[in-house]
């Protein structure tokens, strides 16, 4: 992610800005470098290899930070943490890291439709990054693009707005934390893993 923020440009910034706003997320393909990636792959195979198969959410391991001080540094003080200040245009408190595997052959294991904060309480911003390619089959990320402006929108309400994150390892998205977002299970017979990066808007 160095790398991809030392090329960023102010007009790269700006167009980033404006689809952010719009969309309520910015995709972004090959966030991270060949050695950047085998990095994040390595610190956290041993957190992947700890998530739960079973429970409400299945595949998802939090507090990462916690546990480890290389993803404790990344929360909160990682090269993406000014990009996304910049996007979202408030200062950000770090909250938490996480591991999301979906397991192979495991269509049932489904993260519903949901937003990561609510209007009625503090703004947020995640970023989410790709360990693996994503694909229909294996449960790729949705998002219903806009939802952020509507507190009430469904992905039945405008089919027409979600959009399927199929992108390649190293891949990322960050998305505003009013944002609808969702996966189905993993058809597939490979896993799909991930790293997320959760903030808030810092208080006064």
């Amino acid at each position: 992610m160095k790398s991809f923020h030392a090329a960023m440009t102010n007009r790269r910034v700006a167009e980033y800005k404006d689809a952010f706003r719009r969309d309520g997320f910015l995709q972004i393909p090959d966030y991270l470098n060949d050695l950047e990636l085998d990095d994040l792959r390595m610190y956290a195979a041993p957190h992947l290899e700890r998530a739960p198969k079973t429970g409400k959410f299945p595949g998802v391991l939090k507090d990462l930070a916690l546990h480890d001080a290389w993803f404790k540094q990344l929360l909160f003080e990682g090269s993406h943490i000014e990009f996304i200040r910049n996007l979202a245009q408030f200062d950000l408190t770090p909250m938490n890291a996480g591991c999301f595997l979906k397991h192979a052959r495991r269509d049932d294991a489904v993260i519903a439709p949901h937003r990561d904060t609510l209007a009625s309480t503090r703004r947020g911003c995640t970023l989410w990054i790709a360990l693996d390619e994503t694909s229909d089959e294996n449960g790729c990320l949705h998002y219903l693009r806009g939802s952020h402006k509507n507190q009430l929108s469904e992905p039945e309400d405008s089919p027409e707005n979600i959009h399927k994150v199929i992108v390649d390892p190293g891949s990322c998205t960050i998305h505003d934390g009013r944002t609808l977002h969702w996966s189905f299970g993993n058809r597939s017979g490979e896993d799909r893993a991930s790293i997320v990066f959760f903030y808030f808007e810092k208080l006064s």
